[in-house]
């Protein structure tokens, strides 16, 4: 296939880049920053704003799908500004596929669409494991673009019968990468003690990229919502130390729990074939 990866930058759109490569699909690169030269080996690039129409309209001619990963990852920016360059970039995209007949769009998501992320006031799950039914109650700026997106993802299926995907990783990781800086062993020094943004839940680049290219691959229809996650906490506690200290209403939730995180990853295991591979215990073994 021909597929157009947004955000080829970034690094989770620059490893996609080359996880399609490295499995014989041709990679369109589209960013607004220069792309490395190992993206720049393996794909066709193309430099575009996704706020800019038409040039997404022409981004996309030729190409057969989507992986659309460009975004800005947290509140960092005015709430006009990063609503133009999620929401609107995000809307661009579904409209120009749309106008070139591509039947399949596969969206970045976050577990900030569900509140948890950035909150003012305490954003608790009200089930366990949290899963895609789970209701969807940010109070910031950035899980708000998120929420809008998915929506939108979900409107042009209803409208068009295009098939749209989207994937929900709570926060990325390079696990090397982490532990060449010794950012690993403190990961295991950590107890929980504090509540995390999202639930503990992480995932490695590498994976990350894998996900993407199954969802791409999938002969799925329909709009669909998968987690892609690590079946780990990125913490050195138990679930059940954990739901004790920070959520204890839940506790008899947990013989629910289908997994050894707090989200349910069994659509993404049974629909896309997804599990994560990587997870920092193992990383931090091999170093011993």
């Amino acid at each position: 296939m021909r597929i157009l990866v947004t955000g080829a930058a970034g690094r989770i759109g620059s490893y996609v880049v080359q996880e399609l490569a490295a499995h014989g699909h041709t990679v369109r690169a589209l960013d607004r920053k220069p792309l490395s030269a190992e993206v720049r080996k393996v794909s066709e690039p193309c430099y575009a704003d996704l706020t800019d129409a038409l040039a997404m309209l022409n981004a996309v001619s030729g190409c057969d799908t989507i992986a659309h990963i460009g975004a800005i990852p947290s509140p960092s920016l005015p709430a006009d500004e990063m609503l133009r360059l999620n929401v609107i970039g995000t809307q661009n995209i579904l409209e120009a596929a749309a106008a070139h007949d591509i039947s399949r769009v596969v969206l970045t998501s976050s577990v900030g669409a569900l509140g948890f992320s950035f909150p003012t006031h305490p954003c608790l799950p009200e089930y366990l494991p949290v899963d895609a039914a789970h209701p969807r109650r940010p109070q910031d700026i950035y899980g708000l673009s998120k929420l809008m997106n998915e929506e939108s993802a979900a409107a042009r299926t209803r409208l068009s019968g295009m098939t749209t995907i989207v994937l929900r990783p709570p926060a990325v990781w390079d696990l090397e990468r982490a532990r060449r800086r010794g950012w690993l062993k403190h990961t295991a020094e950590r107890q929980g003690e504090d509540r995390d943004s999202s639930l503990w839940g992480y995932i490695d680049v590498h994976d990350q990229a894998v996900a993407f290219r199954l969802a791409l691959e999938t002969d799925l229809t329909g709009h669909h919502i998968f987690y892609t996650m690590a079946d780990d906490l990125g913490v050195n506690a138990t679930i059940q130390e954990l739901t004790a200290r920070h959520f204890p209403a839940l506790l008899p939730h947990l013989d629910r729990l289908t997994g050894k995180t707090f989200y349910d990853l069994t659509p993404a295991r049974e629909q896309l074939g997804f599990v994560a591979e990587r997870t920092w215990r193992h990383v931090l073994e091999r170093e011993d």
